[in-house]
């Protein structure tokens, strides 16, 4: 089966909705295929990754209770006027609790308005059936929904795998390791895709199974766990809040934000998802092909990007900093004195701004332009080669067509 073939029986399949229904979910496949056709897909790998369509109007009929069909449109709108939706009056509770704590709490320090939200959220909590708590580092509060899962308590090792899918996934820290995932109904994943978690030698294997898989994986680290490996091709991934000893990250397209964590070994490659760095503190080695890298309020050890074409930009300390790219720009702001750094480039600029004048800068270029805003004086070692003050740190920067300017 041809691409056009599979659109032209999915829209024959796509008949009893109403045409803009049709319109929508049409566009959207073309789009579909036309992302991963971009991506170097065959027609064939894309419609095995969809599922038959069967399958997609399956997914599509499980997405409504009640199919939003042309025979039905109308009633249901009608049904929906008629009957205005209730709310859950929850104000009235903050009042009762307020005026029940406010005489025993006078002379105390704390904070009514804080007893009534955590009330409120108890209650709102009740509701979902979940329990909640506080983040160590946060007042962000999360779930931990009460999911039929494997015990991790002991576990010292996390897995991730998640190869086909467009599944997000979520780490923080929390008092105990579990996790909980949430299916999405995407129209391109099976509905009976999911996350399998299994535990093995200390292990908490977390690996999709069923197909592409659409939703959110959220996992809590205790810490007891000292290494955590996620392996995906396009889902984005947010870490907060953690502290490890390694961390391994394989990606394709999807993007990386890493807070406010401390691993003692990082290692990211991605190829064209975006990186994302804050607050963080170790060592890091990164290998992306197109995607951007920022790293801000990092404290770093040793930090080692390559790159062919994502721009670079690095904020923070760092003993040992070596970035190397092709055609990506390049920004560096150091809060303190380096040890040693190399940067390296092709016809990417450079932008290096430097908080003392205790450096010894290097700069080898072969006809792109150099500019000095700061107050160290310039040395011409060679018709290509530049030197900058005399301090201690080393800090060698070489390209060949790109601009290089210090301030």
């Amino acid at each position: 089966m041809t691409k056009q073939e599979y659109i032209n029986e999915l829209k024959r399949g796509l008949r009893v909705y109403p045409v803009a229904f049709q319109n929508e979910i049409l566009e959207a496949f073309e789009e579909h295929f036309n992302a991963g056709l971009a991506e170097g897909q065959s027609e064939e790998e894309i419609m095995t990754t969809l599922g038959s369509v069967e399958e997609v109007l399956q997914n599509i009929r499980e997405m409504e209770e009640t199919p939003v069909t042309l025979v039905n449109l109308h009633e249901k709108e009608s049904q929906e006027k008629a009957e205005p939706k209730a709310d859950i009056p929850l104000n009235n509770l903050a009042d009762t609790i307020t005026k029940a704590v406010t005489d025993s709490l006078k002379g105390l320090n704390i904070s009514i308005d804080d007893i009534v939200k955590k009330s409120i959220h108890a209650a709102e909590d009740a509701v979902k059936g979940a329990t909640t708590y506080e983040s160590k580092h946060t007042n962000q509060r999360y779930y931990n929904l009460d999911d039929d899962v494997v015990d991790a308590d002991d576990c010292t090792s996390i897995q991730i795998s998640i190869p086909l899918g467009d599944c997000d996934v979520e780490i923080y820290d929390g008092p105990t390791t579990s996790y909980h995932f949430e299916n999405y109904h995407s129209l391109f994943s099976n509905s009976t895709a999911s996350i399998h978690g299994t535990v093995s030698n200390d292990t908490l294997l977390l690996e999709s199974t069923g197909g592409h898989v659409s939703g959110k994986l959220v996992v809590y680290v205790s810490n007891m766990v000292e290494q955590l490996m996620i392996s995906t091709k396009s889902s984005d991934i947010d870490i907060t809040n953690i502290t490890l000893d390694t961390l391994k990250i394989q990606s394709i397209s999807g993007d990386i934000d890493i807070d406010c964590s401390i691993c003692e070994d990082t290692m990211i490659s991605t190829t064209s998802g975006d990186i994302d760095l804050r607050r963080v503190n170790g060592s890091f080695m990164i290998s992306t092909t197109s995607g951007d890298v920022e790293a801000m309020d990092v404290q770093a050890e040793q930090f080692t990007v390559q790159s062919t074409s994502g721009d670079i930009d690095f904020e923070g300390s760092c003993d040992d900093l070596a970035i190397k790219t092709i055609s990506g720009d390049v920004e560096i702001t150091l809060e303190d004195t380096v040890t040693d750094a190399r940067i390296q480039t092709t016809s990417g600029d450079v932008d290096l701004n430097v908080d003392n004048e205790d450096y010894n800068i290097t700069i080898e270029t072969m006809s792109g332009d150099v500019c000095n805003h700061t107050r160290m004086r310039a040395y011409k070692e060679s018709h290509r080669c530049i030197r900058l003050g005399d301090g201690d740190a080393d800090i060698a920067i070489a390209t060949l067509s790109g601009d290089i300017t210090i301030r």
